[in-house]
């Protein structure tokens, strides 16, 4: 669920290099959108198109508590390309369970973990 589905597109294309891969409707302003980057594929729907088809999100925040851990092959270089392009929530870091990751809000206040695992 997010507040614009265009301008969510926007910064996934350009701070995190994700492309689009469907929109409804196909041009102008989207109520939902396909986009990928990696073998990850994320679905963005406009809130009040989201309220419709699940009432229950009518008490929730846009961002709420989710978070999406994202495992990719080099987080090293990847946190040098976003780090002053995104709000870091954690900077990059060895974890206890033995991954190398760092976190970050997107525009939707949604964490994202990108990690990088032995």
């Amino acid at each position: 669920m997010v507040e614009d589905v265009n301008e969510s597109i926007k910064f996934y294309k350009e701070k995190l290099w994700f492309e689009t891969v469907m929109t409804v409707p196909e041009t102008w302003v989207f109520d939902r959108a396909m986009i990928k980057n990696w073998s990850v594929n994320i679905m963005l729907q406009k809130q009040d198109n989201m309220l419709q088809e699940y009432p229950v999100f009518k008490w929730k925040n846009i961002g709420s508590t989710a978070s999406l851990y994202i495992n990719i092959d080099d987080v090293s270089w990847f946190y040098e390309k976003v780090k002053d392009q995104v709000i870091l929530v954690n900077d990059l870091h060895k974890t206890f369970y033995g991954a190398l990751e760092f976190a970050m809000e997107d525009r939707d206040w949604y964490i994202l973990v990108f990690a990088q695992s032995n």
